[in-house]
């Protein structure tokens, strides 16, 4: 994946790309990190629909890993437990990629209801992760930006049709 960013996110070796990243997850159970990589090279592939739902997916996938964090940090644990490694992405990788998915959504699928939907979500998070990266701050805000702008040109144009 690093190798296809270094050497300028080609849309045909996206294609190839997305291939590999497929057979990845038939052969990993959930694993945040493909579903990450696979929305940025569905995106680079021009295949938006696939990259919005590979979207959903990581989200799903990392709340549910957040939950159960939470979950097992609650729980007392055998000393065993220290050794398990679990599979999640960073606090800030999280964020990056939803703001991703938010580019996506008012950029390429014009869908601002769920685009608004995923800056509530976004906010709640960075408040909840005492997030202070100023690029992964600023990459928020951005997001939350254009997706408000998208969402009130799209509310106008809903409210002038009634």
């Amino acid at each position: 994946m690093e190798n296809w960013r270094l050497l300028g996110s080609d849309f045909a070796d996206a294609k190839n790309l997305v291939q590999i990243l497929y057979r990845a997850t038939a052969k990993t159970f959930q694993s945040p990190r493909i579903m990450r990589h696979l929305i940025y090279a569905l995106e680079g592939a021009g295949n938006y629909t696939d990259a919005e739902r590979s979207l959903d997916a990581y989200i799903f996938i990392m709340e549910n890993e957040k939950k159960t964090i939470a979950k097992v940090r609650r729980e007392p644990r055998d000393l065993d437990d220290e050794e398990i490694m679990p599979d999640v992405d960073s606090d800030e990788d999280i964020l990056r990629t939803v703001t991703a998915g938010i580019r996506l959504l008012v950029k390429y699928l014009n869908n601002g209801s769920k685009a608004m939907d995923l800056i509530h979500n976004l906010e709640r998070n960075v408040k909840a992760w005492k997030v202070t990266s100023p690029d992964v701050l600023a990459s928020v805000y951005h997001a939350i930006g254009i997706a408000n702008s998208l969402w009130s040109i799209q509310s106008i144009s809903i409210h002038l049709r009634k």
